[in-house]
């Protein structure tokens, strides 16, 4: 522009011609013009191009920095997310730390709650420990006692050997020919059933509780009878023997009596073919002495001699039937307490027997055995 001016000033000053002076003009319009389409082309041609790579630069420079943008915006997501992770196993740490806390907090209390009731059990156990000492003094005062007794023969017989024993004595006496009409009776009274004397046994236990000194032993008795129940209860079957037909066997003993006396007469033949044999008589002299008073005489001894060995042979083979099927019965009343306290597989019980009294066909059998082998007995 100051270039167009100076040349317009210079145009004035001149003294050149109109034509020179319009050419001059149209030159200078051509420079301006030409000034003009420059800067046109400038701004709408180089302009841009310059514009489009300075662009392009500033885009290639923003992808870089967009780049490296992604990459720390990456990295600072892996941050977070290592962060993160590292906050759950703080999180994780945090809340194992509160539990353990808790549950250490839960042991101090119980270790404290612990430690009284120690204390406590130990004041017990101390108490009880000077009650043992004491009981154990008691104990061998009583251990002595006991001994004592035992050197002096004066240790208590048990209740079931002492009921046993008067059992067997009235039983000795039921089977006789002259109280045959009350054998009923007698075996009724003389039958053991265990189960029956179960309150006299706790009657002498209560009553052996009841007398000793020391509340220890008290304690332990009345233990031992509360077992004992307990135990009772549990083998209540065991201990119920089954009851004989007392009725049968009286009848059965009276039937086997008149079956004796029937068979007296056998033995007394069988007494003279013995004596027969043995003296050498002969028929003749037989039915001669079978008139004579001599006969007669050795008769009355042999039916005797018959009818006592007889009556004893069938009433021993009813007093050992009556022992034998009421062996079980026994048994059971003396192994009471073993029944009682003992398990159940340690015991070994005779099973019940058959209860009824002995055939009328052993009897026979047995009393002719007796008859056959008298001779044998007098030899």
């Amino acid at each position: 522009m100051s270039r167009l001016a100076k040349i317009l000033d210079e145009r004035k000053n001149s003294s050149s011609s109109g034509f020179e002076k319009y050419s001059a003009i149209i030159a200078n319009f051509s420079q301006v013009l030409m000034l003009v389409v420059v800067v046109w082309g400038y701004l709408y041609t180089v302009l841009p191009v310059f514009q489009k790579e300075k662009l392009t630069e500033d885009l290639a420079r923003l992808e870089i920095e967009k780049s490296r943008w992604e990459q720390e915006i990456e990295n600072y997501a892996k941050n977070i997310q290592r962060n993160q992770a590292e906050l759950s196993l703080l999180e994780s740490d945090k809340y194992e730390l509160e539990n353990s806390l808790t549950r250490i907090r839960s042991e101090k209390e119980q270790g404290e709650r612990e430690l009284e009731l120690l204390a406590g059990r130990e004041k017990i156990s101390r108490e009880k420990l000077k009650t043992t000492a004491d009981a154990l003094a008691d104990a061998e005062n009583q251990l002595y006692e006991q001994q004592r007794l035992r050197l002096l023969g004066k240790t208590p017989i048990s209740i079931e050997f002492v009921f046993l024993l008067n059992k067997a004595r009235n039983t000795f006496s039921i089977f006789e020919r002259d109280s045959a009409s009350t054998v009923a009776d007698g075996l009724a009274s003389a039958f053991i059933q265990p189960i029956e004397f179960v309150d006299k046994k706790l009657d002498k236990l209560q009553e052996q509780a009841n007398s000793v000194s020391s509340e220890i032993y008290r304690n332990v008795q009345l233990r031992l009878i509360d077992e004992f129940k307990a135990g009772i209860q549990r083998n209540a079957s065991v201990l119920q023997c089954p009851e004989p037909n007392f009725q049968s066997w009286e009848a059965e003993f009276g039937g086997a009596l008149s079956l004796g006396n029937e068979m007296v007469e056998s033995c007394i033949d069988f007494h003279f073919k013995v004596r027969a044999e043995e003296e050498d008589w002969s028929q003749r002299e037989i039915s001669s002495l079978q008139s004579s008073e001599f006969w007669n005489e050795q008769r009355g001894i042999y039916s005797r001699s018959c009818s006592i060995a007889i009556d004893y042979k069938i009433r021993d083979l009813y007093r050992k039937r009556w022992i034998h099927v009421n062996k079980p019965c026994e048994e059971r009343l003396r192994e009471m307490s073993s029944i009682a306290l003992e398990p159940e597989p340690i015991l070994s019980l005779t099973p019940f027997r058959d209860m009824s009294p002995p055939s009328e066909s052993y009897i026979r059998s047995e009393v002719q055995a007796l008859i056959d082998g008298w001779d044998k007995r007098t030899n």
